[in-house]
């Protein structure tokens, strides 16, 4: 990580060297601003100066042009990708949904998709449980745990969940030791066609396979 104080690209302010030879561009606000890869090959990032909009532009010529409004419910993301002649080939329209997980603590929300259209007017909705998970100090947090997806074909991704453990390193318990915590992890995906059961995959895990959480 370094200073760019020629301004390599416009606007950069720092360099991230990767071992692999990447290059990314970060501007005064520590935005990305720039990926490049070890051949000089390149994508651009502007946010741009109107809230809700983000443009992505490879050395290529190929455009991802996202725009959004979060200021309504549903709120509504349209996704556009052109070719190098400008011309739109590509657009999906995502519904996002949002929740507060914690009543004490402002401005913090999660955002997730309930659904996306694709240019042809085909629709893949998602369905989700939200509940409490876990609580550290006085703070409740929660988790958004995709349980199904309804795919425009007619088939059906099925999603279930069971606790997994972690350490606190936060907080002690009354003996000194640290607390343990739950959090929520795949046990099982199960696929059908309307109600008709295709195939599934069940996923177990060691002791040592936990979420690390680090302040």
């Amino acid at each position: 990580l370094e200073n760019d104080e020629n301004e390599t690209i416009p606007n950069s302010k720092i360099i991230l060297r990767c071992k692999d030879g990447r290059l990314i561009y970060f501007d005064k606000g520590f935005r990305a601003i720039r990926m490049e890869d070890r051949f000089g090959n390149y994508i651009n990032i502007n946010q741009g100066s109107v809230s809700g909009i983000l443009t992505m532009e490879s050395s290529s010529g190929i455009k991802v042009t996202s725009t959004y409004n979060n200021n309504i419910l549903p709120s509504i993301m349209t996704v556009k990708v052109s070719d190098a002649q400008n011309n739109v080939v590509k657009t999906i329209t995502y519904n996002l949904s949002s929740f507060h997980p914690s009543t004490n603590v402002n401005n913090r929300e999660a955002w997730f998709i309930t659904s996306k259209t694709d240019e042809m007017g085909k629709k893949t909705s998602f369905s989700y449980n939200i509940s409490q998970n876990y609580v550290i100090g006085s703070t409740k947090y929660h988790s958004v745990n995709l349980t199904e997806v309804n795919f425009p074909n007619g088939l059906k991704a099925k999603y279930t969940y069971c606790k997994g453990e972690y350490v606190d390193w936060r907080n002690r318990e009354n003996n000194g030791l640290f607390k343990v915590r739950t959090y929520d992890r795949i046990s099982e995906v199960e696929y059908y066609e309307g109600n008709k059961y295709l195939y599934g995959a069940v996923y177990s895990y060691s002791d040592h396979n936990c979420m690390c959480y680090i302040d």
